[in-house]
């Protein structure tokens, strides 16, 4: 799969804001419901809606895993499924890093799997050496929410 590490840019603002949905069918109605002035809105403000923040201090390594791409009335919305890691410096040592790991549909060019400096993120593409972390270890090879859901009910049952 396609990794790249995000980071925010000296002179960007403090902060940054990703918005993960649980599926891309939702960011398509979304976006063809919405005028590009409140979609930001409506993507903040969405129960299903889980945002990720990337500070200064902070890098995100993302890992690609799909797209989804819908046309109507002329109009392309690509959402491309993603699975995030973001870790927090401490002692600026990999290993020593607090890390919170993320997955969802997220619209695609929010972050482009390419080496690209946009809107005060910086984007490397990460090769299989680059890498920081396993996400098949992070991520219980891609568990979903609702696989989640149904171990947990399962194991209750027991």
């Amino acid at each position: 799969m396609k990794k790249c590490k995000l980071t925010i840019q000296d002179s960007a603002e403090k902060t940054k804001y990703f918005y993960l949905f649980p599926e891309s069918a939702l960011l398509h109605t979304l976006a063809k419901k919405s005028t590009s002035k409140n979609l930001k809105n409506l993507l903040k403000n969405h129960p299903l809606v889980e945002v990720v923040t990337l500070k200064k201090d902070q890098w995100i390594e993302a890992e690609w895993n799909g797209c989804d791409i819908s046309y109507e009335n002329g109009q392309c919305i690509s959402t491309s499924f993603l699975r995030l890691v973001r870790a927090t410096y401490k002692a600026k040592r990999v290993d020593n890093a607090l890390l919170s790991v993320h997955f969802g549909w997220i619209f695609s060019d929010q972050i482009k799997m390419i080496d690209r400096v946009h809107d005060g993120i910086k984007t490397e593409i990460l090769t299989e050496k680059d890498a920081q972390f396993d996400f098949s270890e992070l991520f219980q090879d891609n568990e979903t929410t609702e696989d989640l859901i149904k171990k947990q009910a399962l194991q209750e049952i027991m």
